[in-house]
């Protein structure tokens, strides 16, 4: 079976299926294509030792709030204790944080936490929710981790949002409307500008297409004088 399906049957993260056949916990069987399958016979009622379980994972710890209030509020402290006592039997590489939208580029926090994984310092990455690390593209952090075999794990799970959760929300929500609204304006101003442009370089056409005939008739006028 594929590695999607090992991990539904499983529970496990693709992840740590990969580090488990990597680290020889189950048989690192591959297709003739060299693609990592796994057979059935080896995963009902799998549980690795004691000795063969990752207590000792290298962990990250990434918080992240929207304003410069709600870090004032202790949200970004609460956060970080959350994801600290969730970390107690696991060596903590390092913690980052980020003040900044779901929905920013801008987090020096999070590029500091990607190049810790790209570099392999990191085999788990422990976040409150997971629109912690973005409110668009998770998906697309969680297959860039798969591939230097981390993964990612949330502390809160789906509980319900809280107050200021719901407001940042909203906040991340208008900025998208806000960024749309500015590219749909400007968009059509673009166009606006376009038509007009063309509509002088018609006009300038249509006034040289009218003055030519007047100038050669002038000219055979000369010539039948001559």
């Amino acid at each position: 079976m594929t590695i999607r399906e090992a991990a539904k049957l499983t529970g496990l993260s693709s992840s740590t299926l990969r580090r488990y056949t990597a680290t020889g916990v189950l048989p690192d069987v591959r297709s003739p294509g060299g693609i990592r399958i796994f057979r059935r016979t080896d995963l009902p009622g799998f549980k690795p030792a004691d000795d063969q379980l990752v207590h000792g994972s290298r962990v990250a710890l990434y918080a992240r709030v929207s304003t410069a209030g709600q870090r004032q509020d202790g949200d970004l402290d609460r956060q970080l204790q959350r994801l600290r006592d969730a970390a107690t039997e696991s060596e903590v590489v390092g913690e980052f944080t980020d003040v900044a939208s779901g929905l920013s580029e801008r987090r020096p926090g999070l590029a500091r936490m990607l190049r810790a994984v790209i570099n392999g310092q990191v085999d788990r990455v422990l976040v409150d929710h997971k629109d912690r690390l973005a409110r668009i593209g998770v998906g697309y952090l969680e297959v860039l981790f798969e591939e230097y075999n981390c993964e990612i794990v949330t502390v809160s799970g789906d509980e319900a949002f809280s107050d200021s959760s719901e407001s940042e929300l909203v906040r991340d929500l208008i900025a998208v409307m806000t960024s749309f609204t500015a590219r749909l304006h400007g968009e059509r101003g673009n166009r606006a500008k376009r038509l007009a442009r063309e509509a002088r370089l018609l006009a300038t056409h249509d006034e040289t297409s009218e003055s030519a005939p007047a100038g050669q008739d002038e000219d055979l006028v000369l010539e039948e004088a001559l």
